[in-house]
């Protein structure tokens, strides 16, 4: 049976961390509309937030701290591989000790968040039958508001016509 770890970059943890928490959330912007109260319009996803916590025991708990530290300090992004998920780019955020260290035991919690691929989107779109600045913000995952200020003749809120040209933020 293959033995489960959690690596980043070539930083291979020796013990599992004693937590690891995988948090997944989408952007989302919220809307004045005039006269109708608010709207939310998803943005898409954020990435996920990985946290935990964790001990290095023993004779080499100093060693193993020093080795993580310096992962953390190199900065940039890495391939962080986490028992029983796939393989994601993330951005190493956080190192703190948890506590006095003490002979033989090192505590710290981290922080990773996932570097999503950029979204590959045409710079230019042309509106579909129904189409309204609010869809076509949905659909592209823009802000309405950037929108409308790349596309100043778009109507508000009235469908805008098939085959129009509008320019993505």
């Amino acid at each position: 049976m293959e033995k489960l770890k959690m690596v980043f970059r070539d930083f291979v943890w020796p013990q599992l961390p004693e937590e690891i928490t995988v948090s997944d959330t989408r952007q989302a912007q919220k809307l004045s509309l005039q006269k109708a109260g608010e709207a939310v319009q998803d943005l898409g996803p954020a990435g996920r937030t990985v946290t935990g916590e964790g001990l290095f025991l023993g004779a080499r708990a100093v060693s193993d701290w020093e080795a993580l530290w310096r992962c953390f300090s190199a900065g940039g992004t890495g391939t962080l591989l986490l028992p029983g998920a796939g393989p994601m780019e993330a951005l190493f955020l956080k190192l703190a000790l948890s506590g006095p260290p003490r002979e033989g035991r090192i505590a710290y919690t981290f922080t990773f968040w996932e570097v999503l691929p950029p979204l590959r989107t045409p710079r230019v779109v042309s509106a579909q039958a129904g189409d309204s600045l609010w869809r076509l913000a949905n659909r592209w995952g823009v802000p309405v508001d950037a929108l409308l200020k790349r596309n100043p003749n778009l109507p508000w809120c009235n469908e805008i016509a098939e085959g129009e040209r509008v320019v993505l933020p």
